[in-house]
């Protein structure tokens, strides 16, 4: 046999088998309502990611807010200490 010929076998072999999957008009209609089930469950995962990545970002900002607060009170310290040793010395 050819390589064509075995193509075209497994073509009408894979037809076949979806024929056999899909024998009522019923269960052809399930299919939209199953891709439609697919697509708001997509929607509604998408929303629910960005609302987590918003989240994650605001948090992310926070975190550098006070990081950069505690920078300036460490500074700060620093700078009493350096004070301090210069009166003690």
């Amino acid at each position: 046999m050819m390589v064509e010929d075995l193509g075209i076998e497994a073509k009408e072999s894979a037809v076949r088998e979806v024929a056999k999957l899909l024998p009522l008009p019923e269960l052809l209609h399930s299919i939209s309502s199953v891709k439609a089930d697919y697509i708001a469950r997509q929607q509604a995962n998408d929303a629910q990611l960005s609302t987590m990545v918003a989240e994650q970002v605001e948090q992310a900002q926070a975190g550098l807010k006070a990081l950069g607060s505690s920078e300036k009170t460490v500074n700060q310290l620093r700078e009493n200490f350096v004070s301090i040793d210069r009166y003690i010395f």
